[in-house]
């Protein structure tokens, strides 16, 4: 199973849980990997948490990274991961343009409840949602997509079914109708 992450390497997107999460997936044995595309201040304290890990043959930094080759990456691999959270200066996520992408290409999500992720992921659904710091459930949710391929999928095309309700004409069109029926109501 080949995990990607892809962001920068910030307090409000904690690699480093993302990086635990992962470590405690494979523990035992199971063959699976992790991509994280993106560049940041946390970039060499994740490095040296995959290394006291020891799991960096597991473990791929393929730093910044063009659109083109970050959409080629997501088509390769089977599960989107990101654990963010609210960061001690308060930054916090709106709505994670990563996490669309990567539903539109139609893979399983696992990430947190955490600003408006819930509206992009269906928990359970188009994939798997635990609380913000909660490192360990993230590693339950990826060890169980990662020995499930079928559900992998599954959530997958879930996800792009999903995620193409947020698209900019049926959100303008959704906004125009409102507007007129509030306009229609007025006049009446």
């Amino acid at each position: 199973c080949q995990f990607i992450m892809v962001g920068r390497l910030i307090d409000k997107k904690r690699p480093d849980l993302v990086i635990r999460a992962f470590a405690d997936c494979i523990d035992g044995g199971l063959q699976a990997t992790l991509r994280i595309i993106g560049d940041g201040p946390l970039l060499r304290r994740c490095r040296k948490l995959v290394s006291t890990l020891q799991i960096d043959d597991q473990v791929e930094f393929m730093g910044r990274q063009p659109p083109d080759a970050v959409q080629r990456s997501l088509l390769t691999s089977d599960v989107f991961v990101q654990h963010s959270t609210i960061a001690p200066d308060g930054d916090k996520e709106g709505w994670p343009v990563a996490i669309a992408e990567a539903a539109a290409l139609g893979l399983p999500i696992i990430s947190t409840r955490h600003a408006s992720i819930p509206e992009q992921v269906i928990d359970g659904v188009s994939g798997l949602l635990c609380e913000e710091g909660d490192w360990q459930t993230m590693g339950q949710h990826m060890r169980r997509l990662a020995k499930e391929p079928s559900e992998r999928k599954q959530m997958g095309e879930a996800a792009r079914d999903h995620i193409r309700a947020f698209n900019v004409e049926d959100q303008v069109r959704q906004l125009q109708d409102i507007v007129l029926r509030v306009a229609d109501q007025e006049a009446s």
